[in-house]
């Protein structure tokens, strides 16, 4: 056989098997996202742990992570696996605001920085969120986090504008480190918020015009149903 009948046939072979593929998605249409999902994660088993520290850093600087995120993905990509093991525990046996704590103790023990031990000690372990990694890129984020809990723990009527609101003891406290709740990111997709950027600024002000487009919907409703109360009638 010479090289282009060869090649002849694997195209045809790759032929049928792609339509054999579509049939199989017209009777069973549900697979294909299957099917895409397992070839997604057979390309995400490849990426490496340093890639994917790297990644988990970016978003930090973003402000793209939420407090889970920074929980799971300090064990998952920095922790060695006795801490694993302990954080595996901890999720059976302790409560969140438990578990957040140890974590804290933790992060605050591997710093091995006795001035943030000794300023910010006495409040660590009632922080509603966690610290993020141990090393010299997270210690920015880790300053601010530990700031802002600080300040909010001295003054109770103390807001913050940003961030994720955490329930925990007394008033809400929302640190400005992590991702904002996904009605007010920069998506630009809903129709009735304006655009923020990601210090909460407007960027583009949609509100008159989806004020306008609400009104009608509401108008539009309400005739609406003053029919079918009518014909109910």
């Amino acid at each position: 056989m010479t090289e282009q009948q060869q090649q002849q046939h694997q195209q045809r072979d790759a032929l049928t098997a792609h339509l054999i593929k579509e049939d199989k998605y017209k009777a069973e249409p549900w697979r294909r996202d299957m099917d895409k999902t397992m070839d997604e994660h057979a390309i995400l088993e490849k990426t490496t742990l340093e890639q994917q520290q790297r990644n988990f850093l970016e978003y930090a600087k973003q402000k793209m992570l939420t407090p889970d995120d920074v929980l799971v993905g300090f064990y998952v990509l920095f922790a060695n696996p006795q801490a694993l093991r302990a954080f595996t525990e901890n999720l059976l046996r302790k409560t969140k605001q438990q578990r957040i704590a140890a974590h804290n103790w933790l992060i605050l023990s591997l710093m091995k920085d006795e001035g943030l031990e000794r300023h910010f000690g006495s409040v660590l372990g009632s922080l509603p969120a966690p610290l993020f990694p141990p090393t010299p890129d997270f210690a920015g984020v880790n300053l601010a986090l530990l700031r802002e809990w600080s300040e909010h723990c001295g003054d109770p009527t103390n807001r913050h504008t940003t961030g994720t609101t955490l329930r925990g003891a007394g008033p809400q406290f929302t640190p400005s480190v992590f991702a904002r709740p996904l009605r007010t990111r920069p998506t630009g997709g809903e129709p009735f918020f304006e655009v923020q950027d990601l210090g909460g600024r407007a960027v583009v002000d949609m509100a008159p015009a989806n004020q306008r487009q609400l009104r009608r919907c509401n108008s539009k409703c309400s005739n609406n149903n003053s029919r079918y109360s009518t014909a109910q009638t």
